[in-house]
């Protein structure tokens, strides 16, 4: 027992053994705070005030039904205490105080008494609200067949008992609140329905009940306008998505910022999740409102297995963006190894260029992207390529002082003698720059001035 509590006995008994020197009838609390049952039926048979409030404002059967005391909660209701009290800082009654603590026995022997299972604390949450919270069927039940209110509301975020049930994951609970006509349309102050948390929450049983309830498929949440499908795609909750698409879940359906549900899938690499969409009819053709391709994003984002799911599914690795790259140019530039290796596995030409002349390789070279560097020599790229002003991948990376990067081509056979059409090799550009690293380098494997 803490000290605050000893102290607190203490005072109790103190004031109790006072009043008995008096003639005064004693008081309940310290047996209660003790736990004490025997002595709590003593203080209550010698005329103890069974509704005594400590400093706090609780009664006696609120500090019992908190702690889960059965036996001295039925005495307490066995004299007459009152199940109705609140305390004054949150408004909460035992029975409030029970529930939230999980005490079964006491919340029954409470209802027997005759509280209110439709009570209320400051915040607007009823004892339901509370044990839907929690998942506690068999205290679910016994609320609701109390005549406990399924569809109330706690004041701060608008949530009912289901939107808390289904918050939380407790998909028997929310069978049990749905058999009481609980709506399964009821919005929270942000304008979410039940499906709509479950789907983001990838809550797989509760989005199948809910839909067998009759919940809207096409509702939208109001900041984004995302739907439940949107919401499961971002989660990379295949499960759900599949059972959403099969209910018929509008595939092309864009949120507020123009995003499908699989564009949201490619963008955050949820390759099972767009491998469903794709199988459910999406198209691996479409296009974001930046005009990137499907496979353009994956590998942008480097995001390799997806970008394999959208080749098998027939996404075309030679379209280009409105810049004219392709999918294989923007992933080098960004120096995604993994999705740069899927796409040439895909078909796409390790030596292609963009619409300035650059290759795949000077792309990578000249964003210091060694690895990927490394990996497009290793399949075939031309380390001496030459753009139409007589640039090579080497005078690229010695132009942005890419050490690292200058140092591997030299390695993998770059031409250190090799000159632009101006006549400058790779040091006289690094020198012009300033990279007096990549000049040494580049002298020291044996290039002049």
């Amino acid at each position: 027992m803490s000290l605050q509590v000893n102290l607190m006995v203490l005072f109790m008994l103190g004031g109790l053994l006072a009043a008995c020197s008096k003639g005064l009838p004693p008081s309940v609390m310290p047996a209660v705070m003790k736990a004490d049952s025997k002595n709590v039926q003593a203080s209550l048979r010698k005329g103890a005030n069974v509704n005594e409030k400590d400093s706090r404002g609780m009664t006696a059967l609120m500090i019992a039904s908190e702690r889960g005391d059965t036996e001295i909660v039925q005495a307490l209701l066995d004299n007459g205490a009152d199940v109705h009290a609140k305390e004054a800082r949150q408004g909460r009654t035992a029975l409030l105080l029970a529930v939230a603590n999980g005490h079964a026995a006491v919340v029954q022997a409470l209802l027997k008494k005759g509280a209110d299972a439709k009570d209320k604390d400051n915040g607007g949450w009823t004892p339901l609200m509370l044990a839907a919270e929690r998942g506690d069927m068999a205290m679910v039940q016994a609320l609701l067949a109390s005549g406990a209110e399924v569809n109330e509301k706690e004041s701060k975020q608008g949530r009912t008992a289901l939107y808390l049930a289904t918050g939380n994951g407790h998909a028997s609970t929310v069978q049990a609140l749905l058999s009481k006509d609980a709506d399964v349309m009821e919005k929270d102050n942000n304008g979410w329905t039940p499906l709509l948390v479950a789907a983001d929450r990838g809550y797989t049983p509760i989005v199948q009940i809910l839909l067998d309830k009759g919940a809207d498929i096409h509702t939208k949440e109001p900041k984004q306008g995302r739907t439940a499908l949107h919401l499961a795609a971002a989660g990379g909750h295949g499960a759900v998505l599949r059972i959403l698409a099969d209910k018929g879940a509008r595939l092309t359906e864009r949120d507020n910022n123009g995003l499908t549900s699989l564009v949201v899938a490619v963008g955050n690499g949820h390759t099972e999740v767009v491998q469903a969409l794709l199988s459910s009819g999406a198209d691996a053709g479409e296009r974001t409102t930046a005009g990137l391709t499907m496979l353009m994003l994956a590998a942008e984002l480097g995001h390799a297995a997806t970008v394999h799911a959208l080749l098998r599914n027939g996404a075309d690795v030679q379209e280009k963006e409105k810049s004219g790259n392709t999918a294989l140019m923007l992933a080098a530039e960004r120096g995604r190894s993994a999705a740069v290796q899927a796409l040439l596995a895909g078909g796409a030409d390790v030596n292609e260029r963009d619409a300035t002349g650059f290759t795949v390789l000077m792309n990578a070279a000249a964003n210091g992207h060694a690895q990927t560097v490394e990996t497009l020599i290793a399949l075939g790229a031309d380390v001496n390529a030459r753009h139409r002003n007589g640039w090579t991948a080497l005078m690229v990376a010695a132009n942005k002082g890419q050490t690292a990067t200058v140092r591997l081509l030299l390695a993998r056979g770059a031409d250190v003698h090799v000159k632009d059409f101006d006549g400058r090799t790779a040091m006289m550009i690094a020198g012009k720059e300033g990279h007096s690293d990549v000049v040494q380098l580049l002298r020291r494997a044996g290039a002049g001035e």
